[in-house]
């Protein structure tokens, strides 16, 4: 006979052979009758269920008619269970399931009811409620889903209820701390502008932490993100962002930008640089615009390819002379036509040509650490003047003598010239003598255009009847600008 298992329960099977019906009675150490059965003549096998048997003598008794007929005894050791592994799985600080193998290593079968493990003042269990043969072993799985939030060394125990007392053991599992990784850093940049950072941050630890991420420049802050729960094996966006933007440099070289994630379990770090180019100007082109002998536009087409806003001083000249000093503003990598003269509809001495020959203009930019210019040249024919419709009138001198006084000079000028013609005076000569007088104001005649004038001396000239030339000159400051000389006929 023997003991084993079946249908989950411990059983002792037996051979017998009888001639008429009987009883199969198995009996413990202390004669107490532990299970009994019916046998049949025309079987010659049979089993008893007998639990879990102890250490001692057991014996099977088979009786007819109350009478024992014969019998057999079962010496046990009794059952032995023991552990013979403990496993627990992991995922980061989650513990999924602790896996226990338990093995019963004595004569008989033990019965197993349930299995527990204790951790973290928790203890989930697994009912087992089945018997293990001898020399069997079994791994029994408990589910957990228990998350551990602190690093180190944790563990737990185990024990399993089996009918021959309770079996434990331990086990423990390494969690390392938090720890921070950065997966990419992605600045925006836009010319010499960081417009914002994103920040992909991972924790490679095994347990959770919080975080937040600052930038800084030159030892200022920019920006710090809110607080953020990393869970073990999670990664994260932190977006660097301030209001319109996160930095601007304002010089050209290598800018740097110190990006720092803390958390309690410590620090990372990395700077992002980028190299800005300073503003450089180009001017592309300058254009002038003419009307009647006058400058009346300049503009000039300027460039920056640099990564910084260009603030360069914009300097006119005109026949040597500075008629425009401005500041210009060019944002960065972009261009723009600016009108530095538009004088079509004033009037001012500044802008006008009085003599032919090539005229230049020139623009100049100055960013500070040198200079950039254009010139534009354009060539004039000159002065041209017409007289026409000149008239004198005399009065005679006295009573006493023929001599006339000349009283009065008028004539018509005309500008057939392609530049400007201004006087402020009018010199007449006449019988060897000449008389100047001012005019209210200067006048200036343009291209095409002419003027009436009425002249008359304070102090008039006395001549002797007859003809004499007359000579008409046109002062400016004192100087020359038109002359013309006729014959008239003094009476």
């Amino acid at each position: 006979m023997e003991t084993t298992v079946e249908n989950g329960q411990a059983a002792l099977s037996f051979e017998y052979s009888i001639g008429d019906y009987g009883t199969a009675l198995f009996e413990g150490p202390d004669d107490r009758v532990i299970a009994e059965t019916r046998i049949e003549p025309d079987h010659t096998t049979s089993s008893l269920s007998v639990g879990t048997l102890e250490a001692g003598e057991y014996e099977l008794l088979i009786r007819q008619d109350g009478d024992t007929v014969t019998s057999e005894t079962l010496t046990v050791e009794g059952p032995d269970p023991l552990l013979s592994n403990i496993d627990s799985s992991w995922t980061y600080n989650e513990l999924e399931q602790v896996t226990v193998e338990i093995e019963n290593v004595g004569d008989v079968p033990v019965y197993v009811e349930e299995a527990l493990f204790e951790i973290s003042d928790l203890d989930p269990s697994e009912w087992v409620n089945t018997y293990l043969d001898a020399g069997e072993s079994r791994a029994i799985g408990i589910d957990g889903g228990i998350e551990i939030d602190t690093s180190g060394t944790t563990g737990g125990s185990v024990s399993v209820t089996t009918a021959a007392g309770p079996v434990t053991g331990e086990f423990s599992h390494e969690l390392a701390p938090a720890s921070l990784k950065f997966t990419s850093i992605e600045p925006n940049w836009d010319g010499n502008t960081l417009v914002d950072v994103v920040v992909t941050v991972r924790n490679a630890g095994d347990v959770p932490t919080e975080s937040q991420a600052t930038a800084t420049a030159d030892g200022d802050e920019l920006d710090t993100t809110p607080t953020e729960q990393f869970d073990p094996g999670q990664s994260e966006e932190l977006t660097l962002r301030s209001f319109g933007t996160l930095y601007e440099a304002t010089s050209g070289g290598e800018a740097e930008i110190d990006i720092v994630v803390d958390s309690p379990s410590g620090s990372v770090s990395e700077t992002i640089s980028r190299d800005i180019d300073g503003a450089e100007i180009s001017l592309d082109t300058i254009s002038t615009g003419w009307e009647s002998g006058r400058l009346v536009r300049v503009s000039a087409r300027v460039s920056n390819s640099g990564d910084l806003e260009a603030t360069p001083s914009a300097t006119v000249l005109f026949e040597d002379s500075e008629i425009v000093d401005e500041t210009l503003t060019i944002p960065a990598d972009e261009t723009i036509t600016f009108p530095l003269i538009d004088a079509s509809s004033t009037y001012d001495d500044a802008y006008g040509v009085w003599s032919g020959g090539q005229k230049e203009v020139t623009v100049e930019l100055d960013q500070g650490d040198g200079t950039v210019s254009e010139t534009d040249t354009k060539e004039f024919d000159g002065l041209e003047t017409d007289f026409s419709n000149i008239g004198t009138t005399f009065f005679s001198a006295g009573y006493d003598t023929d001599d006339v006084e000349l009283s009065r000079v008028n004539f018509n000028v005309r500008n057939s010239g392609d530049v400007l013609l201004t006087y402020d005076s009018v010199e007449i000569e006449f019988g060897g003598a000449s008389r100047a007088e001012d005019l209210y104001s200067p006048k200036t005649l343009l291209p095409g255009s002419s003027e009436t004038e009425y002249w008359s001396p304070v102090d008039n000239i006395v001549v002797s009847p007859g003809e004499e030339d007359l000579a008409i000159l046109l002062l400016r400051d004192g100087d020359e600008v038109a002359r013309t000389t006729t014959t008239v006929t003094a009476e």
